[in-house]
């Protein structure tokens, strides 16, 4: 009985210092990838718009892409959680800016040979803690074209595309 209420105890403890130090975001603004002003970023390759999807992604092979917004909300701290597409020919990488600080990188799970369907959305939540954003501050996504090796195209492997539905800021 001992090991019981030890047992009890024990998680219940853990369980409430865990939900106080890492709550579930709150209050969420989602910006849609497609909404990002600026698709064409210097020192990256162009961001495409994917029609089929609603989506951005970089068609060129093995390249980044970046795209920009100025935040126009109030200012409050966050949590930034990203959603990207995965896909089954790459693990692209993905990293979120606030102006010119990386705020978090984050790549995509491996999907080959398991059942996870292509483009289905994977959420990475880009900080631990929460950060000051402010309007008028200039949010960057940059995002990778990648392979992974084992999907054949022609003489090559095919690629992910990077692609990325929306950037979600809670409080």
């Amino acid at each position: 009985m001992k090991n019981i209420v030890f047992t009890f105890v024990l998680f219940l403890t853990f369980g409430l210092s865990t939900f106080a130090f890492n709550p579930e975001p709150t209050d969420c603004k989602e910006i849609l990838a497609v909404n990002f002003e600026n698709k064409n970023v210097k020192g990256f390759e162009a961001a495409k718009i994917d029609k089929r999807l609603h989506v951005l992604m970089i068609a060129k092979r093995l390249k980044t892409a970046a795209a920009s917004t100025i935040y126009k909300g109030e200012n409050q701290t966050v949590y930034l959680t990203l959603h990207t597409l995965q896909e089954i020919d790459g693990e692209s990488v993905y990293s979120v800016k606030v102006n010119g600080k990386l705020i978090g990188e984050v790549v995509n799970t491996k999907i080959y040979n398991t059942q996870i369907k292509d483009y289905t959305v994977e959420k990475h939540t880009l900080n631990t803690k929460k950060i000051l954003l402010k309007k008028g501050d200039v949010i960057q996504v940059e995002f990778t074209n990648a392979t992974n090796g084992f999907v054949p195209e022609g003489s090559l492997t095919a690629t992910a595309r990077g692609r990325w539905k929306s950037l979600q800021i809670c409080k």
